[in-house]
């Protein structure tokens, strides 16, 4: 599918010499900038992988300490990061305040009707507010 993008910050040099080898080859910017982004990606999908094999790895941790709390009450916003309780807090903003000062980028925030409850945990970015 084709669509108009516009890019800003292209060194204009290096895009007319690219430009200049396009034409003498019978081809599109399009179609060599194409061919670049996958060369790139082909180069640097590993770090997207390992990124989320760390995200699956921390989030197994995390809900492993979740079942070993089932039996357990509390009044607030659980922290859990490295598969350990980081602390109950009254507010989830306060909950998320300490996890970016404790858990950097892995941590989940939970509160009892969580574990009542029937749901789907998403895995993702942490929340900034």
């Amino acid at each position: 599918m084709s669509k108009l993008i516009a890019i800003k910050n292209v060194d204009k040099d290096l895009y007319r010499r690219v430009k200049a080898i396009a034409t003498l080859q019978g081809r599109t910017m399009g179609s060599v900038i194409n061919e670049a982004l996958r060369l790139w990606l082909e180069k640097y999908s590993h770090i997207i992988d390992q990124k989320w094999e760390n995200i699956e790895r921390e989030y197994e941790r995390n809900m492993g300490a979740v079942k070993r709390l089932k039996e357990q009450t509390w009044e607030g916003y659980l922290l859990i990061c490295r598969g350990e309780v980081m602390g109950v807090y009254s507010s989830f903003k306060e909950a998320v305040e300490k996890a970016k000062e404790k858990c950097g980028i892995h941590a989940l925030i939970i509160e009892p009707k969580d574990l009542e409850e029937k749901r789907t945990i998403e895995l993702g970015l942490p929340v900034i507010l």
